[in-house]
């Protein structure tokens, strides 16, 4: 029989996790259950074919996986089919959202592998032989020899030809045969001394070009390399060496939300390197973040601003000059720590010189800040404390809003106002300015809570000090 011919014949798979149709792996149940791998993977997909109560989807609970279970057995004698439709489906719904999905079974092998080629039959309209033969059966190039063949006798026909092979593959003409060469190279940079090999094949130049390919898989798949690159030295230094910065740059309006994630995260990548956030202020790309931060995704925002908290880092004219403060502003009442968190880094960065400061002011966000003193978040926490310390140097513009929270019912606004006005205290020519409102913060001594007498103590002591 054919179907029988040509799985005896077609491909071993060698890792817990092998691609069979782009952004679709085929995988057992240690690559399911280990979290860290299913985040390097970067799976936005999981369809479990062994689900049971005591293997469900509840491990990838605030991971931002989409989980579906079937409760398939294990045996010669189940109907697989009954669940061909609602896993097609869910299979072909992930791939079309631009996801990356993970189908297991125990051991990936019957139960997992079947469902595949059901989706491939049903979606693509392939035929059972088709579907083995074109695409399950396909040989791609491995890193590791098979188990059985002693690797020191093999070490050219696997490890030594895999870069040089995927460096021609990412040109050719065929587009599945790109997709197919990049999600390989994924895999394997994530090895620091097979990214090494992959820069010296000259792997750089050739991603520079796919970023501007017309497949949309390709360019995502072409994004989530530099960005696995970028978490190496090395691969940051070949960012800057190839000026890779302004072609991925030219991808932040890209229509396909992954591939717009994967820029920002690889551009924050550079960032958090002081060489590469020069780079970048150097190269105008600051404005440009300014502007996406109102119109970008939630899951990407946090990203573009923790890019921007870099870059001010270094300088901040650029920020300020496009405005950067009064966007900030809207996104520190965001629900999503990681943007609040993001946001108030970058406005540490943007307090320090003297314009940033009275910017600050300027746009009333001393009492947003002293509120965020009490946020859940202990990094936003740190941030408002920050920007308040440093926009405190200067009284003008400062003091007043302070005083207006020192009244506030809120406990904790009220609270961390006087603390706040205890370090502007610190200042002599704020402590004088603050010595006419001593008697209203003598109010505030008399306060039911227990907090609020000792701050205001505490801030009176200070200000009443004299040399």
């Amino acid at each position: 029989m054919e179907v029988e011919r040509l799985l005896v014949s077609g491909k071993s798979i060698y890792s817990n996790a092998d691609e069979v149709w782009p952004n679709l792996y085929i995988g057992n149940m240690d690559i399911a259950e280990n979290c860290a791998e299913m985040r390097r993977h970067r799976f936005t997909h999981v369809l479990n074919c062994a689900h049971s109560s005591r293997r469900g989807g509840e491990i990838y609970d605030g991971m931002g996986i989409t989980y579906m279970g079937i409760d398939a057995h294990d045996s010669p004698t189940y109907d697989m089919s009954v669940n061909f439709n609602k896993a097609a489906e869910f299979i072909h719904t992930a791939l079309k959202e631009r996801g990356k999905i993970l189908v297991h079974c125990h051991v990936g092998v019957s139960r997992s592998a079947t469902v595949v080629l059901a989706y491939l039959m049903l979606k693509h309209n392939m035929t059972l032989v088709e579907a083995v033969q074109k695409k399950m059966a396909s040989p791609q190039t491995s890193e590791l020899p098979p188990p059985h063949i002693d690797p020191t006798q093999a070490p050219v026909a696997f490890g030594n030809w895999a870069i040089p092979k995927l460096m021609l593959e990412l040109q050719d003409a065929e587009r599945f045969t790109r997709q197919r060469a990049l999600a390989a190279l994924c895999d394997l940079v994530h090895d620091h001394e097979r990214a090494y090999e992959a820069i010296l094949s000259g792997c750089m130049e050739r991603l520079k070009m796919l970023l501007q390919d017309e497949d949309d898989l390709v360019r995502v798949k072409t994004t989530e390399v530099l960005y696995t690159l970028a978490s190496h030295s090395l691969g940051r230094d070949a960012f800057l060496k190839f000026d890779i910065v302004g072609p991925l740059a030219n991808l932040i309006e890209d229509p396909v939300n992954a591939c717009r994630k994967n820029v920002h995260e690889a551009l924050n990548r550079i960032a958090e390197f002081p060489s590469g956030a020069v780079f970048m202020v150097s190269m105008g790309l600051v404005p440009k973040l300014v502007l996406k931060v109102p119109d970008e995704e939630e899951s990407i925002r946090a990203s573009i601003l923790s890019t921007l908290s870099c870059c001010v880092s270094v300088n901040a004219l650029p920020a300020l000059e496009s405005d950067a403060v009064h966007v900030l502003k809207d996104e520190l009442s965001h629900p999503s720590p990681a943007i609040r968190r993001a946001a108030t880094s970058t406005l540490v960065g943007i307090s320090v010189p003297a314009d940033g400061k009275m910017k600050v002011c300027e746009e009333n966000l001393l009492q947003v800040l002293v509120k965020l003193l009490s946020d859940d978040d202990q990094g936003v926490v740190a941030n408002a404390a920050g920007t308040i310390m440093n926009t405190a140097v200067i009284t003008k513009g400062a003091l007043a809003p302070l005083l207006q929270l020192v009244v506030s019912e809120n406990t904790a606004v009220c609270a961390n106002a006087l603390r706040a006005l205890t370090v502007l205290a610190e200042v002599p020519r704020a402590r004088a300015q603050l010595l006419e409102h001593v008697p209203l913060l003598k109010t505030r001594l008399t306060h039911p809570t227990a907090i609020i007498q000792r701050a205001a103590s505490t801030a009176i002591e200070v200000i009443s000090w004299k040399p």
